[in-house]
């Protein structure tokens, strides 16, 4: 029980990565609140899990591209758990197109969404953290660094986040707030089939970056979270402002 007695917030918290992430705070004796979007389904189900374990747990149905809904979620945290002890931004809101097909409008959404949504909920995890040891982590990707089909405005998002981190980290290091970030390689979850839109044959495009990673699978939702969990725990205090790079060897090997 290595997080017994500490409350987390998750973004993006009922599928996928989030998911794993949620289940594995909650494993270790977190509490967790997390948010989702749409799937009222995945939620509950998720929630459910989290009981399982014997923690208490709280959702929010919130959309990071608006900023009321940002505060109305960091008042919900507030009524649920009065402080936090970890703050994980793991929620991703995008669209996968060529960067001379994007309006100004759609770009500026997914900017919105990603990088300000962000740059939001620090500001008001923070506060709930004053007194405490408080991690927060951000999800980022390889396509912050690279170049992956239809994923400028992303990538773009997500690249200053890594910035942003670590800023953050330094900034907030008299406060005993530590900030990191995890960077996944290629996930098999639902969202990787997203990038059907932009890639005609993604199961063969999925097959070469199987072929050139050097631990010769696709990632899990589960390898992410479990280095999620470890940057939420004492054992990484040392660790500060990084990007922690998770990807099978996929980049090394590139």
């Amino acid at each position: 029980m290595l997080l017994a007695g500490k409350t987390a917030l998750v973004t993006g918290g009922s599928r996928g990565i989030g998911r794993a992430i949620t289940l594995a705070l909650a494993r270790e004796g977190a509490d967790v609140s997390f948010t989702y979007h749409k799937n009222t389904k995945a939620a509950e189900e998720t929630a459910a899990a989290i009981q399982a374990y014997g923690r208490r747990v709280f959702t929010s149905r919130i959309n990071m591209a608006d900023s009321q809904d940002i505060v109305r979620l960091f008042q919900e945290v507030t009524h649920s758990f009065g402080h936090l002890d970890i703050f994980v931004s793991n929620a991703v809101s995008a669209m996968l197109r060529p960067v001379l097909k994007f309006s100004s409008r759609h770009w500026e959404y997914v900017l919105r969404a990603n990088l300000t949504a962000f740059f939001e909920c620090v500001q008001r995890a923070v506060p709930l953290m004053e007194g405490r040891t408080g991690k927060i982590v951000a999800i980022t990707s390889l396509g912050s660094r690279g170049y992956a089909p239809g994923y400028a405005a992303l990538g773009a998002a997500k690249a200053g986040i890594e910035t942003l981190a670590r800023y953050l980290a330094v900034e907030l290091v008299d406060r005993g707030i530590n900030v990191n970030l995890v960077c996944p390689g290629v996930v098999d979850t639902k969202a990787l089939e997203a990038f059907s839109k932009v890639i005609p044959d993604l199961n063969r495009y999925k097959q070469g970056l199987v072929a050139r990673t050097p631990a010769g699978r696709i990632g899990t939702a589960e390898d992410v979270a479990g280095v999620v969990l470890f940057l939420c725990t004492p054992q990484a205090d040392w660790i500060r402002g990084q990007t922690i790079t998770a990807d099978g060897g996929l980049s090394v090997a590139m």
